[in-house]
């Protein structure tokens, strides 16, 4: 899903020849396979979840077949049953976080799907010991080698930009972030999906943003609950998959049967299961004309929901809207590709949106068929700069004035510095109410992020949370938790290119 840890994490261990932390070439896919690698996929996971059974829901008229879609909990009574089982700064107890208001009623059932899916990856993880119990970890260790597919990947670039909103945007469209015209500074990490050996890796990206903690005005939920504008923490995540424009799950019914929930029918495994090969063939063959080119000329897509201002609903992408300036040699690596290209010039993208009216209406489609293409029109509303900067060439990419200026205002150590692009969560729950996440798999996933990043810093990057003095991994970003000001490293990333 980041994600994007989002907290999505993971990384990778697969090494390759002239470049030793980087995942292999971007020939993943032979061009007469890339359907059937995509269609084999989605079945090898339908089998796998019907060993347990699971979950499935079509469309608004098949409410009697969602499993247990009535089995719900106010999010204030799911944060205090989780308590016990987030530890990252913690993370849900801090008043300010808006979790409760912005899923006034979560699935019940969501505390024991995390279970499962933290349980294997542990599990899994625990198996990779030696006999004298030294366990593989450390920043370059690939979460999704341990069975879940709810991580970080290696990165692929970690970049400084800046996001350019246009200006005389339709009135629809002028909400939150694209209210008003102007540049906002942009850090941009892109990531892979899969495990080292999978046949089947996609390129992500996430962007992470400043955003005012405090807006004039409020927005109203369904229950008439309301709750203020302005991102909590004073930044925005966006989180965006290459190729595929909605997710493989569509709502409670299919994550029930994504996390293998005992009570869960055989019918709810064939939905689950129906659900992502709908989408697997619908995006295929973009998957498979993307496969050779370079991150830089991919689209990228949100795949799921979110609010724009209180009364509409958008899904986002990414448009590339630069060639490959000549950029290396078509069997490069993904990290070598960006390297050169930001040699030789800047990448720069078109921000689209898909806007829809927050209402009963759309309240299914919204927030029960994820998996569903939206047939709203695309707009414009900003331009995604990344310009030219010295890289790393490590097979991460890095942007090396941004490593050096988080190094400087985070305080952190030389191997901090030099793994900045892993410290970083890109959390969907750290955002504006404005854009705040919506949906059921969202509101799944709000939470999920931060209780597998909690597992991380106990397995594979144990070592280095128990080593780390000032600021443990994945610190940095969590400090606008406490209350505190805005950090300033957000405000001062423009500066860096003269921008």
């Amino acid at each position: 899903m980041e994600g994007h840890s989002e907290t999505p994490y993971t990384d990778i261990a697969k090494t390759q020849e002239g470049s030793p932390d980087q995942a292999p070439t971007r020939r993943w896919i032979g061009p007469g396979v890339a359907i059937v690698v995509l269609c084999a996929a989605v079945v090898g996971v339908v089998a796998a979840v019907s060993v347990n059974g699971s979950v499935g829901a079509n469309n608004s008229d098949s409410t009697a077949m969602r499993y247990r879609s009535d089995t719900t909990m106010s999010g204030a009574d799911f944060l205090q049953q989780q308590d016990a089982k987030v530890d990252m700064e913690e993370f849900y107890k801090v008043a300010a976080c808006p979790f409760a208001r912005w899923f006034t009623s979560v699935n019940s059932r969501m505390g024991l799907w995390e279970d499962s899916l933290v349980n294997k990856y542990e599990t899994t993880w625990g198996k990779s010991c030696d006999a004298r119990g030294n366990c593989p970890d450390g920043y370059k260790e690939n979460d999704h080698n341990y069975v879940t597919l709810l991580g970080q990947g290696n990165t692929l670039g970690f970049l400084a930009g800046h996001l350019d909103v246009l200006d005389n945007l339709p009135v629809s469209a002028r909400q939150g972030l694209f209210a008003t015209s102007g540049s906002v500074p942009v850090i941009a990490r892109f990531s892979d999906f899969g495990a080292d050996d999978s046949p089947l890796r996609l390129a992500r990206l996430a962007l992470k943003l400043p955003y005012p903690k405090d807006v004039s005005g409020d927005c109203t939920s369904d229950d008439s609950s309301t709750f203020d504008m302005g991102a909590w923490s004073g930044e925005m995540n966006m989180l965006f998959t290459e190729s595929m424009d909605a997710f493989p799950l569509a709502d409670y019914s299919d994550l029930s049967g994504f996390a293998s929930d005992p009570d869960a029918s055989s019918w709810t495994s064939l939905s689950t299961g129906y659900h992502g090969v709908q989408v697997f063939l619908r995006s295929g063959w973009q998957v498979a004309a993307a496969r050779n080119k370079g991150l830089f000329n991919k689209e990228y897509y949100s795949q799921l929901p979110y609010g724009l201002g209180c009364k509409k609903a958008m899904k986002f992408r990414v448009v590339p809207t630069t060639n490959s300036c000549g950029a290396g040699p078509s069997d490069a690596t993904y990290a070598e590709g960006v390297e050169q290209h930001m040699r030789l010039c800047e990448a720069q993208f078109d921000f689209q949106i898909q806007i829809k009216d927050l209402d009963a209406s759309n309240e299914d489609v919204i927030n029960r068929q994820a998996h569903a293409r939206w047939p709203e029109e695309y707009v414009t509303v900003a331009r995604l700069v990344l310009p030219k900067q010295t890289v790393s060439s490590d097979g991460t990419a890095s942007s090396v004035p941004l490593k050096t200026a988080l190094g400087k205002k985070l305080s952190l150590s030389p191997d901090q510095t030099d793994n900045a692009h892993k410290l970083f969560g890109f959390h969907p729950m750290l955002t504006a109410a404005e854009h705040r996440p919506l949906g059921e798999v969202n509101s799944f996933r709000s939470h999920f992020y931060s209780r597998h990043a909690t597992s991380r810093f106990q397995t594979i990057l144990k070592t280095e949370y128990e080593m780390a003095e000032v600021p443990v991994p994945g610190k940095p970003i969590y400090r606008v938790f406490d209350g505190k000001a805005q950090e300033p490293w957000m405000s001062e990333i423009d500066t860096l290119f003269g921008q």
